[in-house]
């Protein structure tokens, strides 16, 4: 069995390297090369087809993802985040065994600035979160006003 599958093979490396040779030398075209340019086609637009489709779901979880409110609260509320990684940087660490409440009470503290301000940013990160409510354009405003005044409390 195998003999004979080794001999098909054989046979057909054969024609196409008469196939291309033909072609390089000659100028012509024979069914062999043919052949071989329509299965590479075919394999080029099932692989299209592929990335076509695979595209079109990213899309559509990507816009149903927007369309959910938790995320997109989570998404908005990444300021918090950020605002840690820099003070983070500045040497305020936080440890694994605090809430975040509690880093923002300890960095307020060292910062000298009223723990009020991160409490509330803490509180609305939180409501956010794990509430799922969705913020105001107001309270992001807010939110946002006192992150800035934070950074520039840590980047002075």
């Amino acid at each position: 069995m195998f003999a004979g599958v080794k001999a098909s093979i054989d046979e057909a490396m054969a024609a196409l390297d008469t196939g291309f040779g033909d072609l390089l030398v000659k100028g012509r075209v024979d069914a062999t090369i043919v052949i071989l340019a329509i299965v590479l086609a075919a394999l080029a637009a099932a692989a299209e087809a592929m990335l076509i489709v695979r595209m079109a779901r990213r899309i559509s979880r990507n816009r149903r993802m927007e369309r959910d409110p938790a995320v997109a609260a989570k998404r908005q509320l990444d300021f918090i985040l950020k605002l840690f990684v820099l003070m983070e940087r500045r040497g305020l660490v936080s440890h694994k065994d605090q809430t975040l409440r509690e880093s923002a009470r300890a960095a307020a503290e060292k910062l000298h600035v009223g723990s009020d301000l991160l409490d509330e940013l803490v509180g609305l990160y939180y409501r956010l979160r794990w509430g799922q409510v969705a913020p105001t354009p107001a309270q992001l405003a807010d939110a946002q006003a006192k992150a800035q005044t934070l950074k520039a409390s840590l980047r002075a």
